[in-house]
């Protein structure tokens, strides 16, 4: 009984590994290449969610609705840089002159084709690219999964 109580949990593990996937091995490397030029749709684990073109060069631009909208325009919302000397990591600096804060990530692959943005094992965001200038793009990005980190799992003699 304890073999098939074993098994069962490995393989409820195993199909629930997508949704923790997110701040596993491996990471992303040559984040320049993979962010540059590229349109991030992605929810935060607070349900936020947001558009951010990565200009290459470390322009971070906050899509909003978009440049010509008159309510929600696009807007300049401070830059991106790959963190040197940690190939996988990527900070964001926000506001003008930093004063929104820089925050730094570590970049994950999902086996959905998504990408998670962790602080240290925790994912902070996950989003999905589309390459710029990503016209008629509608963002819908992956939600972070609300499932607990740890599954409670009990045994009973049997």
């Amino acid at each position: 009984m304890l073999r098939i109580v074993s098994l069962s949990a490995f393989l409820l593990l195993g199909c629930l590994g997508s949704a923790w996937a997110g701040c596993g091995d491996p990471a992303a490397t040559n984040l320049e290449a993979l962010l540059g030029g590229q349109l991030v749709c992605a929810s935060k684990v607070s349900g936020e969610q947001y558009q951010e073109e990565h200009i290459p060069g470390g322009n971070l631009i906050e899509r909003a609705r978009g440049l010509n909208d008159p309510i929600d325009p696009s807007y300049d919302a401070g830059s991106w840089t790959p963190q040197a000397g940690t190939p996988e990591s990527v900070c964001y600096t926000y506001g003008e002159g930093g004063s929104g804060g820089t925050f730094c990530f570590t970049v994950h692959p999902n086996t959905d084709g998504s990408y998670s943005f962790c602080e240290g094992a925790v994912e902070n965001a996950r989003g999905v690219l589309f390459p710029l200038p990503a016209v008629g793009v509608v963002c819908n990005p992956p939600s972070i999964s609300s499932l607990p980190r740890s599954l409670p799992l009990t045994v009973e003699p049997g």
